[in-house]
């Protein structure tokens, strides 16, 4: 008696300690890491799943990714001078360090992102015909250690919403990019060369006339083809002082909304580029009716204007406020008020971006009114609002019920084992006892 007694302590003291430790012990990490090989034999995306922090991986032969994986944070991964793929339809996520001294090749509708943190060095050859995306804090060095080619063409679409930098110092490398995208940082050394083959976008397409700041930074000069323009949004510090080889007479078309400078177009000297127009679709406050020149004629794709012609060096654009829709949920036992108006029990009103108006609810009973919800947030009766977009009032008679949380459900979980625990010793110790 006295062994099964003791064996059934032992059981509940060691699912007790696993309630209690399973959790914080399963985030261990060896954060010396690890020298790993991968030869021609591993699968890529399983060597990087089971890397942790500290790690550093190594390929020793050519490489193809061929599905969605992840550099983690503090892992190191180096190409060793071989190939490295990322296939069709594949997506290599770093969050970590890729270093490439091969050649690393982002097939068509194949991805490479570099996430919050993560570095990407390109130190010999790249190319790119699918995607390559530089988030907010990633960055991406082409030419740090030696003088490299960077080729994003065909299909290729480079975004940097983080930093690229192009050489350093008197290592000069160079970008070859047709269709491009900057709303973060670009660096370019003074011998390293970014040349645009069709369109380079320079911000992000203002959201709200009365803020046009563009934050995007560039040091160094990009290189047009004749092909090629520049689109830059908003009030920027790209000037054409950033474009190599440019004059006072580098072709450049301003589209003027409000008296604001909305974009800026911007071509080679000796190119003759067809006018492009700016995105207004991503506008809040105010809807584009029509672009028109100097005389007040309108313009549209069809007018065979070129950019920087005489006559078109400004474009105004003629808008209007943005019409917002307002949805009072149906609520039989209320009568809603909108600026001092009885309404009925559900109504929709409109109203222009900015414009203030009031809302509030009376009961025709005399009743106690219910609770106001704005967009599912509390709302007071009779307060104050102006309109920033659609927006949707409900009362607490139909407003939805929160989800209920899983914690207090766990918590029960976790006490009733506690419970059977202690019911196992004590039944344990009342065997031993009765036996004696």
């Amino acid at each position: 008696m006295h062994k099964r007694s003791g064996l059934l302590i032992s059981m509940g003291l060691i699912a007790l300690l696993g309630v209690l430790i399973a959790v914080p012990f399963s985030f261990a990490d060896d954060s010396d890491g690890a020298s790993i090989n991968i030869d021609g034999s591993s699968d890529l995306a399983a060597e990087l799943e089971k890397a942790v922090s500290g790690d550093i991986l190594t390929l020793t032969a050519n490489k193809i990714l061929y599905s969605e994986a992840t550099l983690k944070s503090g892992v190191t991964l180096n190409d060793g001078g071989f190939s490295l793929v990322i296939y069709s339809q594949a997506a290599l996520r770093v969050e970590g360090e890729l270093n490439s001294t091969g050649t690393l090749t982002v097939s068509y509708n194949g991805s490479l992102v570099v996430a919050y943190g993560g570095r990407v060095f390109i130190d010999n050859k790249a190319e790119v015909t699918g995607y390559l995306d530089v988030r907010p804090s990633g960055n991406l060095y082409i030419g740090n250690d030696k003088s490299s080619s960077f080729v994003c063409d065909g299909t290729g679409k480079l975004n940097v919403d983080g930093l690229m930098v192009l050489g350093r110092g008197s290592i000069n490398s160079e970008a070859v990019v047709r269709n491009s995208t900057v709303t973060g940082e670009l660096r370019i050394s003074e011998g390293s060369t970014f040349r645009v083959k069709d369109v380079l976008t320079f911000g992000s397409a203002p959201t709200l006339i009365e803020s046009l700041k563009n934050d995007a930074a560039i040091s160094g000069r990009v290189t047009l083809e004749s092909t090629a323009y520049i689109m830059v949004y908003g009030d920027s510090t790209f000037t054409k002082a950033n474009i190599k080889y440019s004059s006072s007479n580098t072709p450049t078309t301003q589209f003027i909304i409000r008296s604001n400078v909305f974009a800026t177009l911007y071509t080679d000297d000796t190119g003759k580029h067809a006018l492009v127009f700016p995105t207004t679709s991503e506008l809040r406050d105010y809807r584009l009716v029509n672009w028109k020149d100097a005389a007040g004629n309108i313009i549209t794709a069809e007018s065979g204007i070129q950019i920087g012609s005489p006559g078109f060096t400004k474009i105004d654009g003629e808008v209007e406020k943005r019409t917002y829709r307002i949805f009072l949920s149906e609520d039989l036992s209320i009568r809603w008020v909108v600026n001092g108006i009885t309404k009925g029990s559900s109504g929709e009103e409109e109203g222009v971006y900015g414009a203030t108006y009031t809302i509030g609810v009376m009961s025709p009973s005399g009743a106690e009114l219910p609770a106001l919800f704005k967009d599912g947030v509390a709302f007071a009766n009779g307060e104050s609002f102006d309109i920033k977009g659609d927006t949707t009032f409900t009362t607490a008679n139909n407003y939805p019920e929160p989800e209920k949380s899983m914690v207090p459900l766990l918590l029960i979980a976790i006490g009733f084992v506690f419970l059977i625990v202690l019911a196992l010793g004590y039944f344990a110790f009342s065997v031993k006892g009765n036996k004696k």
